[in-house]
């Protein structure tokens, strides 16, 4: 059994060899007339190598044995598998055609055991650099409920001192409000305000720190923004924080500044770097990424084409949180006289 996410990486693999290509998409994930030939596609599994041949065959290779299967029946499998996915409403589940063309082409795991980034890897001939080179690319849907780029977690919360003179009866009164975003607006509206102090997890701030110095105070302005603003997208809420220029950077372009910084997060987060592991700036999903869109469509972000796969993470991410006890975060603590507040970091795909 699986779900809908997992079906998805087997889906954009049957797509990609029965096509024998992956389109690129722009920033709006449009389909671009622009595609990449595939010459191979290599999972973890029983099978690694399925290569796409000049006759519009798969050959299935393992050890010395090999199967050659034609390039439609993996279409025609995608299309049946697709039809499931788009009607499906369970959580997990089996689909036993699927499961019995696996059989066939030595595909054991609907999902590709992966210690990284990389879901897949492809061997694909580039025709702007005329290079062949075989690359990792992480695979997102949109089939199922929206996944996340950045997951929560204790590691990626946000501390900040409380400005302002506070009590502990004012403390506990606004503990008590149950909503997050009423407690944010509570500490306000009292006349007090939020100063980032410092983020609570030592890895995650270098890893911040590898990609940019500034980078920790300019995601803390955010999450405070976030908390305060109702449905704000990503960019949208990165656009108010730089209006502001919090940094202080001593140029006309500094809204480009901030927009920059946080593209690198989003690409780096997209390919490699994991907040509570030390990181050390190597993509492990160099390719890039593979996107199944709801209508079927499978779009490639090649790490090539660096600008489309950062405006693209831009504009389709937002920030959002996680479960505030477990993640320890939202709620007024005191340290000798002085009050704090944690802020928890998430960023997630809008569809």
């Amino acid at each position: 059994m699986a779900n809908i996410g997992e079906w998805s990486e087997l889906y954009a693999l049957f797509q990609i060899l029965g096509e024998g290509k992956i389109h690129a998409g722009d920033a709006q994930l449009n389909k671009l007339s622009a595609y990449y030939p595939v010459l191979h596609a290599l999972r973890n599994d029983i099978v690694n190598d399925y290569e796409v041949d000049s006759q519009r065959n798969v050959i299935i290779t393992h050890g010395e044995i090999s199967k050659t299967i034609p390039m439609k029946v993996f279409l025609d499998e995608a299309t049946s598998l697709l039809s499931h996915l788009q009607s499906e409403k369970g959580r997990s589940f089996n689909i036993p055609s699927t499961q019995a063309f696996m059989k066939e082409i030595g595909c054991s795991k609907i999902k590709a055991p992966a210690t990284n980034k990389a879901d897949v890897e492809l061997v694909i001939h580039d025709p702007i650099t005329s290079m062949i080179n075989q690359l990792g690319f992480s695979i997102k849907s949109q089939l199922g409920s929206s996944s996340t780029l950045l997951n929560a977690s204790k590691a990626t919360n946000f501390v900040y001192k409380i400005i302002g003179e506070m009590n502990t009866d004012q403390m506990k009164e606004i503990n008590n409000i149950p909503e997050h975003m009423d407690r944010v607006a509570a500490i306000f509206n009292s006349g007090h305000s939020l100063k980032y102090d410092c983020m609570a997890n030592t890895e995650f701030y270098a890893n911040l720190l590898f990609i940019a110095s500034d980078l920790p105070q300019i995601i803390a302005e955010c999450l405070v923004e976030d908390s305060l603003t109702s449905g704000g997208d990503l960019s949208k809420i990165l656009g108010s924080v730089a209006k502001r220029n919090p940094c202080g950077y001593p140029t006309s372009n500094y809204m480009a500044i901030y927009e920059n910084r946080v593209k690198q997060l989003l690409i780096s987060s997209a390919l490699g770097m994991m907040p509570s592991k030390p990181w050390n700036g190597y993509y492990t999903a160099p390719g890039g990424y593979i996107i199944v869109k709801t209508n079927g469509d499978v779009v490639c972000y090649h790490f090539y084409n660096r600008n489309l796969l950062e405006d693209y993470l831009f504009f389709n991410t937002k920030f959002e949180r996680g479960g505030r006890h477990k993640h320890d975060f939202g709620e007024i603590y005191q340290v000798n006289n002085d009050f704090y507040f944690k802020l928890n970091l998430q960023i997630r795909f809008l569809v």
